[in-house]
């Protein structure tokens, strides 16, 4: 039984990061021929950067969850973290995409009491997807058995938390402000490719990204170097990664 539990601790967040990138797909083809646009830019634009970023998400907790010794991978607790975390996504991706087809804002939407209690729903739903990056960080630190050296468990803990702090510290600057911007954008200002980032007012997306992201980069940068360096060494190359 232990066995089945850690295979699918594992695979059910593969199993959704598959489901995101399918997701992705689709409302990259229905981008094409659905050419609305709300707040000049394709309606479609942000459930393809959050389908695509969240199986990124959940794709680097199942790698991570490979790692970790078989009686964490098949604890009750750990289970019930893959679960809500899944449950937390469907919710924030149902709405994301719902309102992307009713050509209205998911984020910062407080129009009606209803949008606003959703709009609520939706801000826990995220603090549980990236939290649970965190709690995953501190059971790597906390798990002796796990198969990974010093430079690599130091990088999944500070990648993890801090990664898991600073995107919470700026998402909820974000919902405070309720908006992304600092300062004035003008009307058809020119933004950034792809990311749609302003290049003439503050953007708070900016840091989002790169806090969110700290969960992918910091690891990889602590495998490449525990390929190379073990012992304190390593560990202090990946520190010196992190502050970067």
């Amino acid at each position: 039984m232990s066995i089945d539990r850690a295979f699918v601790a594992e695979q059910a967040w593969w199993i959704s990061a598959g489901v995101l990138c399918v997701l992705f797909l689709a409302t990259l083809w229905l981008s094409t021929i659905d050419q609305r646009t709300l707040a000049e830019t394709v309606v479609w634009m942000k459930p393809m950067k959050f389908s695509i970023a969240t199986a990124i998400h959940l794709a680097t907790l199942a790698l991570v969850v490979r790692l970790l010794s078989e009686p964490v991978r098949s604890h009750p607790l750990l289970l019930a973290l893959v679960a809500l975390s899944i449950l937390a996504t469907v919710g924030e991706m149902a709405y994301i995409v719902a309102r992307a087809a009713r050509q209205e804002a998911s984020h910062f939407n407080v129009s009606t009491p209803f949008a606003a209690r959703l709009y609520g729903l939706m801000a826990i739903g995220a603090v549980i997807i990236v939290g649970s990056a965190g709690l995953l960080g501190l059971v790597a630190l906390a798990d002796r058995g796990a198969a990974m050296g010093g430079p690599l468990r130091t990088a999944i803990a500070l990648g993890f938390l801090g990664g898991t702090g600073l995107t919470l510290l700026v998402a909820f600057t974000l919902g405070g402000r309720m908006a992304y911007l600092v300062g004035v954008e003008a009307a058809g200002a020119p933004r950034m490719p792809l990311t749609g980032w302003s290049r003439t007012a503050g953007d708070l997306r900016v840091p989002h990204f790169f806090a969110t992201h700290m969960i992918q980069a910091i690891p990889l940068a602590g495998l490449v170097v525990e390929r190379a360096w073990t012992g304190p060494g390593g560990v202090l190359a990946v520190c010196l990664v992190a502050l970067a």
